[in-house]
Order: C-alpha cells, then sequence, then structure tokens
C-alpha cells in the first residue's frame, strides 16, 4: 500500500495546488449540501416549537437559500477544477506510458523475453523493490509485470502474451488509474474532513453528544477503505481478468470472422464468446451482492448511531442537559447522521474498486518509474502551453535527437562496417560473428537459405533491432571522403535510407499521404507519375482516396508497389529491400527493378537487397550469399 501512495504522489506531482483547490471545493460543496439538509430540518422544527411572535424567521429562510445557492455554484466549480486536475494527470500519465515503451520497438529480443515471462513474479513476496535501475532493466521489469496480470497462464507457462493483450492491459491500467483522484480521493478525504468539521462546529452546542456523533462517522469513514479493499480485491481482479478475456476473444472473432467460416468455426467461436460473457456476468453479480451487502451492514451500523443521536438530542431538549439557546437546535444531531448516509454509503463501493487500481498502478510501476519518460511528459505538456521556460527533458535515451540538416544535406553517399556481429533470438544463436563491409553508392544482393537470419541482419542495420553485439558502423561520406561515422545503435542512420520490407504497412489515410511519409516535399504531379512506373496509374484519380481499414481494399502486390513507390520517392543515400518484387507480375517486375536502381543510381545511393529470385542478381553489381561455416555467419 504504501509503495502503491508513493507511486501516485510520484504521478501527481507538480499538480499539488489544483488537487488541493479541487479537495477544498469538495468540502465545501458538501458541506454546502449537508448544511442545507440539517439547517432546513432545524428551521422546520423550530417554527413549530417555538412561538411565532418569539421566532425570527427571516434569518434562518435566507441561510438555507444561500446553503442551496452555493451548493450549485460550488458543485459546478468543483467538477470543473477536479476534472481539469484528472486531464492533467491523464495525460501525463499516457504521455510517460507510451514513451517509457518507445525503445520497445527496436528490441525484439527483449520483446520475447517479455513474452515468454508470463508467469514470473506472480507472488507478490518475488517483487523487488523499487530501486534505481537502468533503461533495459526497467523495460525487463515492466514485462514480467504486465504479463504476469494479463492472463493466468500456469498450466502453460510458456506461452507467451500477445501484443494485442499487452496492449488492453495497459490501455486499462491507463483508465484505472485516470479515475483515482476523482473517484476515490476527491469523495474520501472530503467526506473525512467534512465530518472533522462538523464534529468541531457541533462541540459548541454539546461536546459530548459532538464527540459521540460526529467521532462516530469520522471513524467508520476511516475504517470502510480497510475493511471493504480486501475484501473486494480478489473480486476486483476476477471481473479485470474476466473482461479482458472476453473483450480480446470478440477482437479475435472480428478479426478471424472470414476464416472462422470458411473452417465452420463460427458455432464454436460463438459458444466460447457465450461461455466468457457468462463468466463476466457472474464475477459482476457475485461484485453486486457483494455491494449490496456492505450497503447493508453500513446501513445498519448508520441506523444504531442516528437511533443514539436521536436519544441524545431527547436527552438535550427535554431534559435540558446543556443549555439550547434555540429551540429544536439539537435535531441538527439527528438529521447530521441522516444526511450523512449519502456520503458514507458510496464509499463502499468505490473501495469495492480499490483493488483494481492497486493492480494497474503495479503493472505500471516500471514504467512510471522512468524519470526520463517523465521528463518528455512534462516537457511537452509545457510546451503545449506555451511555457516560457519549458520542462527540460533528456530524450536521447527514448529516442534518436535526429541529425542536423547541413549533415543530411552534406552527406553524398554512404558505406557500411559490420563488425564481430552476433544476434541470438530465443537463446539460439541466428547470426554469428559475422564481418563484412559496403562501399558507398555500390549494389548488394544478399542470397541464401531461408532462416539464416538475412532480415534479421537488414532490421539490425537500420536499427530496427538493438539486441545484438558487436559493431555496425556508417561511414558518411562528401566528395569522396568520409566526414562523420554514425554507430547503428543510435538509430540516426534511419534518417539516411529507405527500407521496403517483406509486409508493407498501408496507413489508414488518404494515397497521397500514404505516398507523402518517403517524401514531405511530394506534389500531386510526382504523385501520379510514380504511380504510373509501378503500374498503378489507374489509383492516381483519386489520390485522395482512403486506404486501409474501412478504405479501399488492396491486393498484396498493389500493397508492395505502394511501398516501392515509396522507395522512388524517398531521397535516402541507403535503400535497403528485403524481396522487393515478391507478389508482383512477371510482367511489371522488370520495369520496377529498373526504377529502383535508375534511382538509385541517380541519389549515388548504396542498395542492398535480400531476394530469392534470382532475376534480380543481374541488377546488382555484388552478388553476397548468407552461409554458415563452423558456427559462423559469413556473407560473401
Amino acid at each position: 500500500m504504501f509503495k502503491f501512495f508513493s507511486l501516485m504522489l510520484r504521478l501527481f506531482a507538480g499538480k499539488g495546488f489544483i488537487m488541493f483547490l479541487g479537495l477544498v471545493l469538495t468540502i465545501l460543496s458538501f458541506g454546502s449540501s449537508l448544511g442545507l439538509l440539517t439547517l432546513s430540518t432545524w428551521f422546520l422544527a423550530s417554527c413549530y416549537l417555538a412561538k411565532s411572535i418569539d421566532f425570527n424567521i427571516f434569518y434562518p429562510s435566507s441561510s438555507v437559500r444561500g446553503f442551496a445557492i452555493a451548493r450549485t455554484a460550488l458543485k459546478y466549480i468543483q467538477r470543473l477544477v477536479t476534472h481539469k486536475a484528472t486531464f492533467d494527470v491523464l495525460t501525463k500519465l499516457r504521455i510517460q506510458i507510451f514513451a517509457s515503451l518507445l525503445p520497445l520497438a527496436t528490441d525484439i529480443k527483449q520483446m520475447s523475453q517479455f513474452k515468454s515471462s508470463t508467469t514470473r513474479n506472480t507472488n507478490k513476496e518475488e517483487h523487488k523493490k523499487a530501486t534505481p535501475r537502468t533503461g533495459k532493466e526497467i523495460l525487463n521489469e515492466v514485462r514480467a509485470t504486465n504479463a504476469s496480470n494479463v492472463q493466468q497462464k500456469a498450466k502453460t507457462p510458456n506461452i507467451p502474451i500477445s501484443d494485442n493483450e499487452l496492449f488492453d492491459r495497459i490501455l486499462k491500467d491507463i483508465d484505472n488509474l485516470d479515475g483515482f483522484y476523482v473517484n476515490i480521493i476527491i469523495p474520501f478525504l472530503g467526506t473525512l474532513l467534512l465530518f472533522i468539521g462538523f464534529t468541531i462546529g457541533l462541540s459548541f452546542i454539546s461536546p459530548a453528544l459532538a464527540l459521540v456523533v460526529g467521532g462516530s462517522l469520522t471513524l467508520v469513514t476511516l475504517i470502510v477503505p480497510w475493511i471493504f479493499y480486501p475484501l473486494g480485491k480478489k473480486i476486483s481482479a476476477n471481473i479485470e481478468l474476466s473482461s479482458t478475456k472476453l473483450r480480446l476473444a470478440f477482437l479475435n472473432y472480428l478479426e478471424l470472422q472470414f476464416e472462422t467460416l470458411i473452417f465452420a468455426k463460427q458455432e464454436q467461436k460463438t459458444q466460447q464468446l457465450e461461455t466468457l460473457n457468462q463468466e463476466l456476468i457472474q464475477q459482476q453479480l457475485k461484485r453486486d451482492r457483494h455491494t449490496n451487502l456492505t450497503t447493508l451492514i453500513l446501513q445498519l451500523l448508520l441506523g444504531v448511531l442516528l437511533t443514539v443521536a436521536i436519544f441524545g438530542a431527547s436527552y438535550l431538549q427535554v431534559l435540558h442537559a446543556t443549555d439550547l439557546r434555540f429551540p429544536g437546535l439539537a435535531t441538527i444531531f439527528i438529521f447530521l447522521v441522516v444526511g450523512a448516509i449519502e456520503f458514507i454509503i458510496p464509499l463502499a463501493s468505490l473501495f469495492l474498486h480499490l483493488g483494481q487500481i492497486i493492480a494497474s498502478a503495479k503493472n505500471l510501476e516500471t514504467l512510471l518509474a522512468n524519470k526520463d519518460a517523465a521528463d518528455l511528459a512534462q516537457h511537452l505538456i509545457d510546451v503545449d502551453l506555451d511555457k516560457a521556460k519549458p520542462h527540460h527533458a533528456d530524450t536521447s535515451k527514448l529516442y534518436p535527437q535526429g541529425l542536423e540538416q547541413d549533415i543530411l544535406a552534406k552527406t553524398e553517399s554512404i558505406g557500411i562496417k559490420v563488425s564481430n556481429l552476433n544476434f541470438t533470438y530465443n537463446q539460439n544463436a541466428i547470426i554469428n560473428n559475422l564481418n563484412v563491409s559496403f562501399a558507398p553508392g555500390q549494389t548488394y544482393l544478399i542470397s541464401g537459405d531461408s532462416g539464416l537470419g538475412k532480415t534479421t541482419f537488414l532490421n539490425c542495420l537500420i536499427g530496427l533491432e538493438q539486441s545484438y553485439t558487436g559493431n555496425i558502423e556508417f561511414d558518411l561520406y562528401q566528395q569522396g571522403q568520409v566526414f562523420k561515422t554514425i554507430d547503428a545503435n543510435s538509430g540516426l542512420q534511419r534518417q539516411l535510407c529507405v527500407h521496403l520490407s517483406q509486409r508493407v504497412h498501408i496507413f489508414n489515410d488518404s494515397l497521397f499521404d500514404n505516398l507523402k511519409i518517403a517524401n514531405p516535399d511530394l506534389t500531386p504531379e510526382q504523385a501520379k507519375q510514380v504511380l504510373t512506373t509501378v503500374g498503378l496509374d489507374y489509383l492516381a484519380e483519386n489520390l485522395g482516396q482512403i486506404l486501409g481499414n474501412g478504405g479501399r481494399s488492396l491486393s498484396g502486390g498493389e500493397i508492395r508497389r505502394i511501398g516501392i513507390a515509396r522507395v522512388l520517392l524517398s531521397p535516402a543515400r541507403l535503400i535497403v529491400l528485403d524481396e522487393p518484387t515478391e507478389s508482383i507480375d512477371s510482367d511489371i517486375e522488370k520495369a520496377v527493378l529498373e526504377a529502383i536502381f535508375s534511382h538509385a543510381q541517380q541519389l549515388q545511393a548504396t542498395v542492398i537487397l535480400v531476394s530469392h529470385n534470382k532475376n534480380n542478381y543481374s541488377y546488382c553489381q555484388h552478388l553476397l550469399k548468407m552461409q554458415k561455416l563452423n558456427n559462423t555467419t559469413i556473407l560473401a
């Protein structure tokens, strides 16, 4: 629990004033509601007990109207302030979480370790205490922590967590933490401080009765979290698990609906969804029964306290055990308890969800411990608010800073030196002690049997994979001389290269914007020309048509040719191609290859092409074959 609150304090850092203001407004709003109830009931009782000629009705009636106006105004302002604080915290939380996840995109090896550790650290005693950690230690820990809370896989401990499960888990955790301030902190502290204030105020009427009634209400408010949090912890965890299973199963059903229909598995899938849905409903019914039981217990406790308040008020009123200056004033104690029911009963159901929030905080703990990501989040928020001095952030550990424009302009060609490159995946050696060089402005074709690591080698070159050992250096040439050397781990080389992978991604955007990502200065005329070159002239008639999900469907060959069009539009001095003519018709293949190598020759670009297609061999100056000899990867 202490670690949870320390984590929340780090998350709420810098938002203290607006959060405190929201708490003050909440107390005033609650006080206005409770004051309106107690004052109006006292007013009615006093009018009945006192003689009309001796009782001034104007002061109490104006006070009742004042409380009513104050309650409405304060609730409105309180909602504005608390939701502003919530949105500020949520903005920082989301930026920080996804900034911490950025390094995962270029570390498939550690991602694999994460996915294979779904049952790691499931025992609370095995969790390490929060200590200063390196960036890679943080990434390793977040994988183990998140994976252990997504799904119980004790029977199949080696089954890795899927990307969908991970993403769903993170989004759910963020949503859970989103409501901690406005749904837990504000109601609990507001109610607690309100009862303390009323206890002090009513002590001027009767210290003994104020201590009994107000102290009992304060005590009940304090013990609610400690009683109902442990009771609802397991139920909340089960609901979270069941809802995650159902949501992922439904998304899987929608994604594979076509295949499910073909293989006659639709009935089986719908039955699975029905089973998961019933499981979730049963867990929700169990939570509702738990909530009803807790509500009954609290109502019984408050009923006993109300009885005590009635007898105490009667004793004060009838026997005059204290000097009441106004008739019926003792009834305030009674209606204080009646009004308190409105504030205490909801607390029980709120704290039933606290276990869910604490579990989410534990999942995200290692991500939130990333100080670089926290600094970046605060920096981006300050920039968005146009602050004169934005918070300083060191983003070098999160993503490359980028090359200066003069370096980009000076680079005429690129040479590559690879020395002692090793890469392992799931404890299997893929690349062993590879040494190779690529001269600037030359074209290379790499062939070899499948599974030797050709695609992995390309990913290491362009910085999409950084979990290798060894050195990969990029020499930037100007007028035949090296003026700068870049290490592949920096990721800076990605600004100087264009990559056509085996899977071309089509964004849910217009055709023109899908091409523009290769060249920000693209014109419609250039787009039409390159589409004609790759045999997609029929698409050039409408550059604004939407592609991707919900847009125009594309065949595998069309998607491939859009990727090639991006290559032809890019001014990059390094062109990396992985099976560029796959899924392309033979009558278009030759024209496409000629266009690619003509484009490379104009730019003096270095070309590295991986292919099994012998039709590609004649276009390259150097033919390299990847093979393994004596546990050493050779590229020659």
